[in-house]
Formats: C-alpha cells, structure tokens, sequence
C-alpha cells in the first residue's frame, strides 16, 4: 500500500444507517449521482458541499467514506453544510488513498462545528491551509460551549498544517488522537489574539493522545479557561517538539510545550518534550498534576526564568517523576500554594526533588529511553493507586511496576527497551480454501485475522513455500483485500517472511507491520513498475530491486527499538541488510502490534503471503563428510538450520548444534570438537574423529538442536586399520649325529 491503512477499525461491528461514498473525479465522483446511488463505491458523490454535496446525504448514524484525493473545500456547519450528529467521515484507505481537505481563501478554515453536536468522527481526514493565508484561521474550530454545544467529538490517524490554528476547541469530551500537528502559521497578536498554536483548547474532559506536536510558532498545547470550564483535561503519550522555538516565532512571547492555564483536575502525563521555548506549566486553577515527563533541551529564548517545569498561581499541584535535562535556567519552579513535589530528577527550586545531572538517555535528543546505569531509575513514586489508571503503563505501553519505586520519566527502564519482542509466527496451517477471516493459531499473537474489506483465503502454497502447507492468498480484481490481525508488541529483533505475485505491473500487493493506532511502521509491496519497495511512497521509501513474477521471495526486517529508535532495516533473499531506514510513520512507540496484508490489484492476480516470523524447523547438512575417513584422523563438516523447505538457511540463528554417530551405525566411538554454536545458521565442526579399528560401511553422524528435527549426513566409510606385522619364528634346525 502506499502508506497502509488508517482505513478505520470498528471490532464491535457497530450497525451502521448508511455508507455513502465521495469520490474525486479519478474515482468516478459526480454530483449528478443521487444520494440513493453513493451508497455503492462505483457512483460516489464529488463533492462534499453543495445541494447535490455527499454531506446534503448525511442523516445521524451515516458513514461518509471518502476516497484518495485532495478536495478544495471546507466542511463547515456555520456555511450550511450538513454533518449530523453520530456522523463518521473516514477515508477509504487513508494511506494509499490520502484524503486532504485544502480549502481556499484567505481566513479559511478547515473544519468549522457549530451548533448541538455530538458523537461525530472523523478518521483519516487531512487537513491544509496552504491557501488560506496567513490568517488566524483553524484546521478545526468549534466554539465555546457558551457559544455552542460540540461535544464528543473525535478526530484521528491525521495531519493537520499551515492554518493559523492546527486546532481551537471549545467543546467537552472530545478525543485528539494520532496526530501530526505542525507549522502552524503565526500573525500578530493584534485584534483577535495571536495565531501560531497546535492546540488551543478549554471545555472539559477532553483527551490529547500519541500526537506529534511539532514545529509551532508558539504553544505546542494551551489550555484556556473556556465559558463553560476546563477540568479533567488529559494531555497524554505525547511527542511534542521545537514549539515556540522556531524561526517564524515571535520575540517577546513564551511559549510552552504544554500550558495548563486553569480550571481544575486537568493532567499531562507520560509526554516526551523535546527542545520547546519552555517546558510545561500550571497557570492557575488547583489540582493540576505532572506525572512522569521528559522534558529535555527547553531554550528558555524569552528569558522568562526557570523552563522546565512551573507552577504559577495553582493550588495543590502534583509534580511528580518527572525529568529535566538539558534545560536554559535548569529549574523546577514553584510559585503556587499546596504543591507537592517528589521524586522528579533534575534541578529544582523551591520544589524538592533529585539533583541529577546527566539521566543517561540512550541518545540525547532522538532516543529518550533510559539506559541501564541511569540515576533517574527507581527514584520516583509508585501511583499505581493514583488515578488516572494509564498512568500505569508508559509512553511506550510498557507496564509499571505494581510494587517498589518507578522510573522518573515517560519511558520506564524494561532491560532490553520498550518491546516485549515476542516475534509472532504464522504459517496459515488452516483448512484448504478457507476464509482467512477468524483463523486464530499461530503464536504470539493476541486475536484472529480479522477482516476490513474483500476475501483472503487458505490455499495449498506454490512450490518454495517454507512451510510446506498453505498460504494466504488474494486474487481479487475490484476494491481491496484487507485483512489485519493483532500480535504481541515487537521493538527488537527479526521478522521474516514470504511474499510472491503473479503479475508485474500492477499495484499495490503488501505486507504491513504497524501500531494499533493505525501508524504504519514499515511496509514491503509490490510496486507497478516491477521493483518490490520498502516504505513505498512515505518519503523513506527504498527500492529493494526487481522481481519476477510467480517467484517467492524472502523479506526479513529487523527492528532496534534501543539502538535505532523509529528505524528498521530490511534484506531480500538472505541479502545484505540495507542501511537503518526511517519508519514509514512515526509510532508512538517504536515497535509493531499489528500484521496487515493488502492486496488492491485490478487484474486477474495471485498474490501469496506465507511463514510471517518464519522460523527453522530443522537440521540439514550443509557440507558432508567425506565419502571415505580414517579411523582417528579429524575430518570436517557443518550443519544448517534450515526452513521447512528443507533449502533454504535462516541465517539469523546463532543456537548450538550437537554432533552424534547415529544409531544403526557400525560401531565406533566419536571424540574431537561435537559442540558448536551457528554462525549466521550454519555450525562448523573441523575436527571431528571417529575411532572404528575394525572399520566399517555406512556410517552416519547426527546433528541435533533444541527444538529441531535432526539433521543426518549422507553415509561414509571407514576402512579397517592394517593389523600390526608378525614375523614368523622358524624352529632352529637339529642336526643329528
């Protein structure tokens, strides 16, 4: 795909009123198509406004599914248009059918909700204000809820740009989930206040999750006190950066990576802050609570004193387990009344907490996880009893411990980094010509293939397959074949499998390894113009070569969550491994939870996928004895641990071999060098020696490794040993007289 899905999940199989369509013209989009019509992809709607507009369609509970492509115009309730509440506009396939919303005009906004509103979703809806301005216009814009009523609101899995606000809600309950807000556009703070924020928000008992805020002129996030409060606000697993530090930022103006100005139980938690004007800080209000942050290179350009972490005016602030490094002014600042703060690293004044210097990030400014040796381990406060729950997993979705002291920090120390590594095996061992849809064995995986649209079934593999049997398999010719399942979390280690097609010249056959919330990780496809690609068409894409129809080939990838955080390399056919590649989409963690295959070709095709996390499954020669050995002379042979192909070598193995006469073979005894470890999968033995004076035919040696089948060589001989000489006494000669 190319980029894969953030073609929405709906597990629950919620029932919906309708599905329409809307489509550029590409994809056949008209107008003239009645609204009876657009609920069939083939005769989808044009555009999304206008009397004959999809939106003029929409009753509570529709879909709205919109195709690739990008739309010059806004969705906006004050201008007429019609999104009723418990409405979701989604794309189709917002990855290899990108949705943009670019609206012209000067002061233009992206989104605009007005009115009594509620339950509505977008997913996948891009937004761009690159025709807009500047101006101190929104991406998206609903007013105060002494304005108007939006509420339960959600917004995902998409990019917001170049307006003057990437987002200003005034609303309650809405959720801000997987997004890329940034270079927001910043105008003079005259009439109207100033532009350039990421979020500006109030209302209450809203939610801002696993979004990259990056790259604004001024706030990555403020919170404001609307007309109707802004309580119980959560700003959560966050990577927000370069806010108010860039050099469209005004002078004399600071800026927060995260402001909380007022109103009561509002909590940011487990947000990674890197290089913003200023860290984070509690204006007014009371109850406000800090919990485990990293904050690291604030700048402090306005001057404004201690950046890290400030508590101006609040009451009854919660500062905890948090860590400043890196910091201009170096502070963790209290000004306000009843603040508790404990077991924070990093300078402090007037807040008490560690004195550390240097945590120990495994790379200053890209990898913020804490390495072994790091004072910031085990100085912070257990609350495992202190709401809100996730604060007891990580940014990373690591576990907490439910006893003893935790890690200062977003990122808690788990040995190895963030993956639980469990390397999901599949190798579709299901019933011949079944749907794919429920098949549920394998291991390390945590539910079944589920289906997002078209049929994947279970067929007898072409010859080269690993395992043997079956293998997934997509030939459809209209739409899409979508089939996902969730797995264990991997950061680190190798995955390998299979993939072939039939065709060369169509587009677009996958496989994707991704996060829940729909990042794309790392992706290998077949492209049209005959070359498989790795990231194809993210800006990381690399061109892994040619390929020839109806011929296997094996992919591996491997995965460094520690080493090469948000990076994967990839090798084809047991090939070199390619230098360190960007992920596809930044993930909110650098690790994978999910297996997608995707298959969107229009022609007759075969398009297999088969042994996902392939493994060995037994011992083969790779070079034999000799046909012929001498009884106490070394000789030398080596053992590769092989696919189920019986061929082909996973090179990535490193376990030990065991060498063995076997049984049914003359006798004799085996010394020298029997054990070894693989190197790359093959284990080497130079000297082995076998002692059989008597000799004899059809000897054979064993290879053994846990958790394999064993490995035989081929028959030898070993001739007799030439008995010692023996010279004859003769009797001396008598001679009588």
């Amino acid at each position: 795909m190319k980029k894969l899905l953030a073609f929405i999940f709906f597990l629950s199989s919620p029932v919906w009123a309708t599905d329409r369509y809307l489509a550029t013209n590409t994809n056949n989009g008209n107008d003239s198509n009645s609204c009876a019509a657009s609920t069939s992809i083939m005769t989808p709607k044009r555009n999304f406004n206008g009397v004959n507009g999809a939106l003029a369609c929409m009753s509570a509970g529709d879909r709205l599914i919109v195709r690739g492509g990008t739309y010059a115009e806004f969705i906006s309730t004050f201008s007429g248009s019609n999104v009723p509440s418990n409405a979701t506009i989604l794309a189709y396939d917002s990855v290899n059918e990108k949705v943009w919303l670019q609206p012209t005009g000067v002061g233009a906004n992206g989104i605009f909700l007005t009115g009594t509103r509620s339950g509505i979703t977008f997913d996948g809806i891009n937004l761009d204000g690159i025709n807009t301005g500047p101006a101190k216009n929104y991406g998206i814009l609903a007013k105060d809820i002494s304005e108007e009523n939006v509420s339960n609101i959600t917004f995902k899995n998409a990019e917001i740009k170049t307006f003057g606000y990437g987002i200003q809600m005034g609303g309650s309950t809405w959720t801000l989930t997987n997004l890329n807000i940034h270079d927001t556009i910043f105008v003079d703070c005259g009439s109207g206040g100033c532009s350039g924020y990421g979020i500006y928000m109030g209302g209450s008992n809203n939610v801002i999750e696993k979004s990259h805020i990056h790259h604004n002129p001024l706030y990555g996030v403020q919170q404001y006190n609307g007309f109707g409060g802004a309580n119980n606000n959560i700003i959560r697993n966050n990577l927000i950066e370069f806010n108010g530090a860039t050099s469209a930022s005004p002078a004399g103006i600071a800026s927060d990576g995260i402001l909380i100005g007022s109103g009561t139980g509002n909590a940011a938690y487990n947000n990674i802050l890197n290089d913003n004007d200023l860290g984070i800080e509690c204006g007014a209000g009371t109850n406000c609570a800090i919990y485990n942050n990293t904050i690291y290179l604030t700048r402090n350009y306005k001057s404004v004193g201690p950046s890290c972490i400030r508590v101006e005016g609040s009451n009854g602030t919660l500062v905890k387990n948090n860590i400043c490094y890196s910091i201009a002014g170096g502070l963790i600042d209290n000004n306000g009344s009843g603040t508790v703060c404990t077991g924070n690293f990093g300078p402090t004044s007037g807040c008490s907490g560690n004195s550390g210097a240097n945590p120990l990030f495994v790379t200053d400014g890209t990898n913020f996880h804490l390495q072994s040796g790091s004072a910031a381990r085990g100085i912070g406060d257990n609350l495992t009893s202190s709401p809100p729950c996730p604060l007891c997993s990580d940014y990373d979705g690591i576990g907490r411990p439910s006893s003893g002291a935790w890690d200062a920090g977003a990122l808690q120390f788990s040995g190895t980094g963030p993956p639980t590594n469990l390397l999901p095996l599949e190798d579709f061992n299901y019933t011949t010509s079944s749907n794919l849809s429920g098949a549920n064995g394998g291991t390390n995986c945590t539910g079944p293939w589920t289906i997002s649209s078209g049929t994947i079934t279970v067929d007898a593999a072409p010859a080269g397959s690993f395992s043997g049997g079956n293998a997934a398999h997509s030939q459809i010719t209209t739409g899409s074949n979508y089939y996902y399942r969730q797995c264990s979390s991997v950061g680190t280690g190798i995955i390998p499998w299979q993939m072939r097609t039939s065709v060369t010249n169509q587009e677009i056959q996958e496989l994707v390894l991704s996060q829940s919330d729909n990042s794309n990780l790392v992706n290998v496809m077949f492209r049209s113009d005959g070359h498989l690609y790795a990231c194809g068409y993210y800006g990381s894409q690399t061109d892994l070569g040619t390929y020839n129809a109806n011929q296997w080939y094996l992919i591996k990838v491997e995965l460094d969550a520690v080493g090469h955080s948000q990076q994967f390399r990839v090798s084809r056919d047991n090939g070199t491994f390619s230098a360190w590649i960007n992920f596809c989409q930044t993930g909110v963690a650098s690790q994978f939870d999910r297996l997608i295959l995707y298959d969107s070709v229009a022609v007759a095709h075969d398009f297999w996928v088969d042994t996902i996390g392939a493994k060995a499954t037994l011992l083969a020669f790779q070079s034999q004895p000799p046909g012929s050995v001498t009884s106490g002379q070394a000789f030398s042979a080596s053992v590769a641990f092989k696919y189920s192909d019986g061929t082909t070598t996973n090179t990535s193995i490193t376990d030990q071999v065991t060498i063995t006469i076997c049984p049914n073979s003359p006798s004799g005894s085996l010394s020298g060098t029997l054990i070894a470890n693989a190197v790359a999968g093959v284990a080497t033995f130079n000297n082995l020696i076998i002692t059989a004076p008597n000799g004899g035919s059809g000897y054979k040696i064993c290879a053994n490794a846990v958790g394999m089948t064993e490995g035989m060589s081929n028959s030898f001989n070993i001739p007799q040993t030439s008995p010692p000489s023996i010279t004859k006494r003769l009797r001396a000669r008598v001679r009588i007289r």
